[in-house]
């Protein structure tokens, strides 16, 4: 792949997912030494795709967890007749999550939460305080590994994450709906109790980065941060410059990161697919259900 197509590759994988925010941060972007690209923002994607509105999410406590696993194909498709189908969508960020949760919900009825969003409801009124908007203010807000004000602010949004992804509490409305809850990148770091409410309550599918992916994750990393939860992915050596330590470490948290969501997942189904605007939503959940045994 020539750095164009790779350029490309970058702006169709951040648009399909829905996730990153037009407004720059320049300290951010200045710290990483290359001008920040213009991308479409998430509500862009949702006026441009979407038709239906999406519906507020009820965030409840749940006192017990009942296992609703799909395991055959032959339960999968009763699920989804009857609307009892609860998918979880798991993963790196710009690999489809959002992308297909978004057909899902407006091309099959599907009740949709995305926990990014319900992060940054929450956190909004001391980024606003702070001049911080979008996706990229909350990167500035969380700040590098290196900065100080990392740690913790790191731990309040995991914490968050943490809350929001365990008391999601289906369906959204009156009616009976399937569910897709659209996941965070961090996911994996949330507590055990969480994780396995995850594995007990949804058909976790992982949409997994190949490497060339990954290649291409790092390089719009350099260019446009955004908010990521190292844990112990990041290590600086005696004299070595942050951003050096950064650049280095980076490939190895998101390979960390694939073998874990993939320890997680029921399902694995390559990004190349779940991101392809040459695979409609029908065709993706065909692929999703051939996953399963008969």
């Amino acid at each position: 792949m020539n750095p164009d197509q790779r350029s490309i590759s970058g702006a169709v994988c951040f648009v399909a997912a829905g996730l990153v925010n037009t407004s720059s941060t320049r300290d951010v972007v200045s710290r990483c030494g290359k001008p920040a690209t213009s991308f479409c923002d998430r509500k862009s994607l949702t006026k441009a795709k979407v038709v239906q509105a999406p519906r507020q999410a009820h965030i409840v406590k749940c006192s017990s967890v009942q296992s609703s696993v799909i395991k055959t194909q032959a339960e999968f498709d009763k699920a989804l007749k009857e609307k009892t189908l609860r998918i979880a969508f798991i993963g790196m960020s710009n690999c489809g999550k959002s992308f297909r949760s978004f057909q899902l919900r407006d091309e099959y009825g599907f009740d949709m939460v995305s926990v990014d969003e319900e992060i940054e409801k929450r956190i909004e009124p001391e980024l606003t305080a702070l001049g911080y908007q979008g996706i990229q203010g909350m990167a500035e807000w969380m700040g590098f590994p290196f900065d100080e004000r990392n740690r913790k602010n790191e731990q309040r949004y995991l914490d968050i994450e943490d809350d929001v992804t365990a008391n999601v509490e289906f369906p959204l409305s009156p009616a009976k709906a399937n569910c897709t809850l659209d996941t965070t990148g961090s996911v994996i770091y949330l507590s055990q109790s969480t994780l396995e409410k995850l594995k007990h309550s949804y058909l976790i599918v992982h949409l997994e980065a190949s490497d060339d992916i990954l290649d291409i994750m790092t390089e719009n990393y350099f260019t446009m941060p955004k908010p990521v939860v190292w844990g112990t992915a990041f290590n600086q050596k005696e004299g070595e410059n942050g951003m050096d330590a950064l650049r280095r470490c980076y490939p190895g948290l998101l390979r960390l990161r694939r073998e874990k969501y993939n320890q997680l997942a029921h399902v694995v189904i390559p990004a190349s697919i779940s991101r392809g605007y040459d695979v409609n939503i029908k065709q993706f959940v065909d692929i999703l259900r051939k996953k399963l045994p008969k």
